[in-house]
């Protein structure tokens, strides 16, 4: 799969995570396997903080009066401009979720006026099997002259349609772990070194250089080991006199 150069990248101070914005239109299928691809997964939205965030960038970047957006509209949703987000219905209808399998804990589903008289508020509808979740950049439906909360949905809310759509996208990332492959070093150890007298059940005391995490551990004592053989070598060889 060819790689692709994020028309936006930023990363979220407070969490750690990475965002990349993607405007080469794919369906939502194809968008979720170039972001699993690249080690990410199709952006997953958990609080009004993080989806204000991504519209904002998204929307300062490419405004949605920028010709551009003729690339990634959905007729299905009204013929609004759209980018992808990571959620889906498409196994079970009505239970919406996130490409990790986890159930939207927060939503921002389109809403308006002329819901008025449909027998519902909001989206999603499944308007033909719709099974694909976007955010949108417009009011929709667009270009039928509506402001804001006249229409079925507005910027920034979301909206069901079908994931044969090619839009644009957006591609999160958890941050990246760092894995320490030096082992600790011992600082003390009790008893210590050439102790006598030391109780065959006395407890043994290690003391490490870093924190270490508490598991049950394999400690090889093989110079003990050594010294002990060698000495009952040694009482085995001797001549019993009786």
């Amino acid at each position: 799969m060819p790689l692709l150069t994020p028309a936006l990248s930023w990363t979220n101070s407070s969490t750690g995570q990475s965002y990349e914005f993607y405007t080469s239109p794919k369906t939502w299928a194809d968008a979720n396997a170039y972001a699993q691809s690249i080690g990410g997964y199709l952006v997953k939205i958990d609080s009004v903080t993080e989806n204000s965030d991504i519209y904002a960038r998204v929307a300062s970047y490419l405004p949605n009066t920028n010709e551009a957006w003729n690339y990634s509209y959905a007729l299905d949703g009204g013929g609004a401009a759209y980018f992808w987000l990571g959620g889906s219905d498409a196994s079970v209808e009505g239970s919406w979720r996130w490409t990790d399998n986890t159930a939207l804990s927060y939503t921002r589903w389109g809403t308006g006026a002329l819901w008025a008289g449909s027998g519902r508020t909001s989206e999603p509808d499944n308007y033909n099997n719709q099974d694909y979740l976007a955010m949108s950049v417009d009011i929709w439906p667009y270009g039928a002259g509506f402001s804001l909360g006249q229409g079925l949905g507005d910027p920034s809310y979301w909206n069901d349609i079908a994931g044969t759509n090619t839009l644009y996208f957006v591609v999160e990332k958890n941050p990246s772990v760092t894995v320490d492959t030096t082992p600790p070093a011992v600082s003390t150890f009790m008893p210590l070194d050439g102790a006598t007298g030391v109780a065959v059940d006395s407890n043994i005391t290690i003391s490490f250089n870093e924190p270490i995490q508490e598991a049950a551990v394999q400690v090889p004592f093989r110079f003990a080991v050594v010294h002990l053989r060698e000495q009952l070598s040694k009482v085995l060889t001797q001549r019993v006199v009786v």
